[in-house]
């Protein structure tokens, strides 16, 4: 699943909001940092992954968001590879639904 379109209802002119609350241009260095940074975390996510005896999936307030990252981030072939070496992959409540084939949502309570 890919996540296309985001709609905030507010508008951002081309700036987005950092940790402290103060607006700069999505095109800045320090966004484009944030997002270095972020991918740095995801790659060493994968390697403790592969490394791993147990892997547990938590619950999460955002199941679909969460498993697109998970897939982008490139977790797909490492959880694979971890499951088949035999080791414990453990989903709870929106992480066990990740596991699943497919997710429905219905009633678009997600």
């Amino acid at each position: 699943m890919r996540i296309t379109k985001v709609y905030t209802r507010t508008g951002d002119a081309g700036k987005t909001r950092l940790a402290g609350g103060q607006p700069v241009w999505k095109d800045s260095l320090r966004v484009d940092a944030y997002g270095t940074i972020d991918e740095l975390n995801a790659s060493v996510g994968v390697v403790r992954v592969m490394n791993a005896d147990v892997v547990v999936i938590p619950g999460s307030k955002n199941t679909l968001a969460d498993l697109s990252s998970i897939r982008e981030k490139g977790f797909v072939p490492a959880l694979e590879s971890h499951l088949h070496q035999r080791r414990e992959l453990i989903g709870i409540c929106g992480g066990y639904q990740m596991l699943g084939q497919n997710i429905s949502d219905p009633y678009a309570v997600e």
